[in-house]
């Protein structure tokens, strides 16, 4: 009775020795059922609100006049949502007003129903992309549930369900890339940048560096599918709001006052935020040096294209991915919280990297994964507001943890073994 009584302690502490990991993947799934997307699906927010706001327009053809004029968006947003949400169309490209195509035959309760469920379905799909992609057979398996466990419990990912934000559906998009990318099918590799670029206008570092890469054939996919995308979507959004959105709605984005607020967490929005003055969005920096933000913003930005480019000439497609997308957050001027789910490649990449050095690793996590409340007005004034970018500290930690570690080309799948 006593051999057996061990016999069993003994199972028992194997058991948890080995399945610890997957024990805490299993907790964190179900708190994100009852934490996030339940509670999401009964709310009408804005992004959400925007979204389907624009695909109204485009069924009732008036998207036209509507969809840059912030004052006429804001107010077709209030009322499609009974004044439950407000919000503007912004910078996105004409062709998002078509994402919400089919839900938006549905009231907005329904509809947000419907957009919960799907962006969870969209979420399963990216993160077993993602395993088969950058895990694969590994023995060493719990980094991965250890690192989506996190991803589960993260602000960022919080947000997109509560918003009803889109970048579910991106990560998913850029998750299947990755996957095709170890099949060599370019072609699949290239439509799903080209989907991502027509729903959110994402992924453009990501596209320079596949072209220092030198990987024209993949480009090239990408060019022809946004291409015939641009053209088939032609009779439901026209050429008019494609003129608007290239001639004014762009360079106003560049330039827009807006982006030195916090909740933009990227380094054009902290530049403006430290060196421009602005009387309502940023009345005070800590120096006005407007030329000064301007020219290290671009410095800022060539040197990490550069150091990136030159790091990608010897470095599996998948770790062009990875900081592909990290860039994509740290350098589009107006990344806000949810954004930074795309950052979860480089993650789960980095995660499994050799002799990595924990203690940054770590450190990225909780400076990208933990609510913090670095919008607030206390953060927001002189010198207190270098505390508020930890999204874009943990994005430039994680940004040097990819350039320290192996990023040799992986064995392909086709390729017999020698």
């Amino acid at each position: 009775m006593k051999f057996e009584t061990i016999h069993i302690l003994a199972a028992g502490n194997k058991y948890i020795r080995e399945s610890w990991a997957q024990v805490i993947l299993v907790v964190s799934i179900l708190a994100f059922l009852i934490r996030i997307v339940v509670p999401s699906s009964g709310t009408i927010t804005r992004g959400f609100g925007a979204y389907y706001t624009a695909s109204r327009l485009i069924l009732e053809a008036r998207a036209e006049l509507i969809l840059y004029d912030d004052d006429a968006f804001r107010a077709e947003v209030e009322r499609n949502t009974n004044h439950k949400a407000s919000d503007i169309f912004w910078a996105n490209p004409p062709t998002t007003a078509l994402m919400f195509l089919p839900l938006a035959f549905f009231s907005p309760e329904s509809a947000r129903v419907l957009w919960t469920l799907f962006s969870g379905l969209c979420l399963i799909l990216a993160i077993a992309l993602l395993d088969g992609a950058l895990i694969g057979s590994s023995l060493q398996r719990k980094p991965f549930y250890l690192i989506t466990s996190g991803f589960l419990w993260s602000a960022p990912l919080a947000d997109n369900f509560y918003f009803g934000q889109a970048y579910v559906l991106i990560l998913l998009l850029y998750s299947l890339a990755i996957y095709a990318v170890r099949f060599r099918m370019d072609w699949l590799v290239g439509f799903c940048l080209a989907i991502a670029l027509a729903l959110k206008a994402s992924g453009i570092p990501l596209l320079v560096l596949l072209a220092i890469q030198g990987r024209w054939r993949l480009l090239a996919y990408a060019l022809l599918c946004f291409s015939a995308l641009a053209i088939a979507t032609l009779p439901l959004v026209g050429v008019s709001l494609w003129q608007t959105y290239l001639l004014h709605v762009v360079p106003d984005f560049i330039n827009d006052p807006t982006i030195s607020v916090t909740a933009y967490q990227t380094i054009p929005g902290f530049l403006h935020h430290l060196f421009i003055y602005h009387y309502l969005w940023n009345p005070d920096p800590i120096v006005n040096w407007p030329t000064f933000a301007v020219i290290a913003n671009w410095l800022l930005m060539i040197a990490l294209f550069l150091i990136a480019g030159t790091h990608s000439k010897h470095a599996s497609l998948e770790w062009v991915f990875c900081i592909g997308l990290l860039l994509s957050a740290l350098l589009v001027p107006a990344a806000e919280q949810h954004h930074y789910i795309l950052l979860f490649p480089a993650f789960l990449f980095v995660a499994h990297a050799p002799n990595l050095p924990c203690v940054p690793l770590f450190i990225a996590v909780a400076l990208l994964a933990i609510p913090l409340t670095y919008s607030s007005k206390e953060l927001s004034q002189g010198w207190w507001s270098l505390f508020a970018y930890p999204r874009l500290y943990g994005g430039i930690i994680l940004y040097f943890l990819l350039l320290i570690i192996p990023n040799e080309p992986r064995p392909n799948p086709l390729t017999p073994g020698r």
